[in-house]
């Protein structure tokens, strides 16, 4: 399996350790594509649930171009949600994301 994959938590109990680990692509994180791993207290793997995506680099439609800048997030937002210019805003957090939407992976 040629899938690369980021731990995004680890928790041990009952003697067993699951890793959570989530699909990426060029360093992008696979939206809805995550392992979770078991492994036992003697590193042997026991269980891997989950699903990823196979052969990404092959997706026709699949490019990494053309994101907005934070700001220009923040106010496409603010006339979307009709959020007035003077509201204060919190702490905004943007990840880039690859989804498959009708059946073709984008990003």
């Amino acid at each position: 399996m040629n899938v690369d994959s980021q731990p995004t938590n680890k928790e041990t109990k009952e003697n067993q350790t699951e890793v959570r680990l989530a699909q990426t692509y060029e360093n992008y994180k696979v939206y809805g594509q995550d392992l979770i791993v078991k492994v036992d207290k003697n590193g042997v793997i026991t269980t891997v649930s989950g699903k990823v995506v196979q052969n990404l680099d092959q997706q026709p439609n699949l490019t990494i171009t053309n994101f907005l800048s934070k700001n220009e997030v923040k106010s496409k937002l603010r006339d979307i949600l009709q959020i007035l210019s003077d509201a204060t805003a919190t702490k905004l957090s943007i990840k880039i994301l690859v989804y498959k939407k009708k059946e073709v992976y984008h990003s």
